[in-house]
């Protein structure tokens, strides 16, 4: 009987030393926000307590206690003012490595605002730990006093407000120049904004001569791959078809794509359809339908081949008088209005003329 009892006892005792591990609270200790981290031997690598606004990245580094063998650990970063606010890709799930070491290191999607940041620890959802951190401005004062002159003026400019508008880009420009080095990439995009604000005041002698201005800046320093330098020949582009000198205007807006097209970021984002359009509108005008096509084309596998393109597809051959392609496309159109919810009331005019 006795022994009963004590088998009894040894049983309950081992049950209950299994539950106290499997139930014990997870811990995550050590926590340290690093520039880097060192993958081989699981040490973080320069501890910070704040990091500038231009870094690319930041790491995050702690030891876990008690995390059961399935389980992983959610990590967010966020902004201390926004929890919505996520200023990094969030890994989901990580799994600590040896010695219970876990680490995940945040890339930045664009440079954040300076301010205070968190990132939090949870498992099943539930906060284990939280660990804060400052971002600092790394720009200069006059960088700052830029930024917000800068986007002063572009506010002016969506008003109409033009003469304000160039006054404003103005002193931008002034304030870069008082700066040690002077950051001439962001002078050129002011100056374009000059440019393109003279441009829509009807002033094309005054913008003309600041995007000769925004062109030497490009040259003397090595600008002229940059995205900003593409926007100065688009600008220059759109100059020459108001003064009907198309041929001209296809120089400069193909000039411009060449730039665009050696960028992953722009191959198909809205300014390069933009100018694909325009390029697109001149090669008709200039009754050139193949090379119009071929910018349709080009269009359409950025737009997945959209709607949109497919029409121009079709136009071009319609003036070409090949009725049976462009009928072929006009087709697909139908067809992928026919399988939609919401057709565009629009696309659906301009097929049916």
């Amino acid at each position: 009987m006795r022994r009963v009892k004590y088998g009894i006892i040894i049983v309950f005792l081992g049950v209950l030393i299994a539950s106290s591990t499997l139930f014990a609270r997870v811990m995550i200790e050590e926590i340290h926000i690093s520039k880097d981290i060192d993958e081989e031997r699981y040490i973080p690598i320069d501890i910070v307590d704040e990091m500038p606004n231009d870094s690319k990245q930041v790491a995050v580094s702690a030891r876990v206690r008690n995390l059961p063998h399935n389980k992983k650990v959610k990590i967010v970063w966020y902004n201390y003012n926004n929890k919505h606010k996520k200023v990094a890709r969030i890994q989901s799930l990580v799994t600590p490595k040896d010695h219970n070491f876990l680490y995940h290191i945040a890339y930045f999607r664009n440079m954040p605002d300076a301010g205070k940041y968190f990132v939090d620890f949870l498992v099943n959802n539930r906060l284990v730990a939280s660990k804060s951190f400052m971002i600092y401005e790394s720009r200069s004062k006059y960088t700052i006093k830029w930024t917000a002159l800068n986007a002063k003026g572009v506010k002016l400019y969506k008003k109409k407000s033009y003469g304000e508008a160039i006054g404003i880009f103005k002193n931008a420009i002034k304030i870069l120049k008082k700066d040690d080095p002077i950051e001439y990439k962001n002078i050129l995009l002011t100056l374009n904004n000059m440019a393109q604000t003279y441009l829509s005041s009807g002033n094309r002698k005054a913008s003309k001569i600041i995007l000769k201005e925004a062109s030497k800046i490009a040259n003397k320093y090595n600008l002229t791959d940059d995205l900003y330098f593409s926007r100065t020949l688009s600008i220059m582009g759109a100059i020459y078809i108001r003064e009907f000198d198309y041929t001209k205007a296809i120089e400069f807006y193909t000039k411009s794509l060449n730039i665009n097209d050696k960028s992953a970021k722009s191959e198909c984002g809205q300014h390069t359809i933009d100018k694909k359009l325009s390029l697109y509108t001149l090669y008709v005008k200039q009754k050139d339908y193949d090379n119009a096509r071929l910018i349709a084309q080009e269009t359409a596998e950025c737009h997945n081949r959209s709607l949109w393109s497919l029409l121009m597809i079709s136009d071009t051959y319609l003036a070409q008088k090949d009725y049976k392609i462009s009928q072929k496309y006009l087709d697909k159109v139908y067809l992928k209005l026919k399988n939609s919810k919401k057709p565009n009331k629009y696309i659906v005019y301009t097929m049916m003329n």
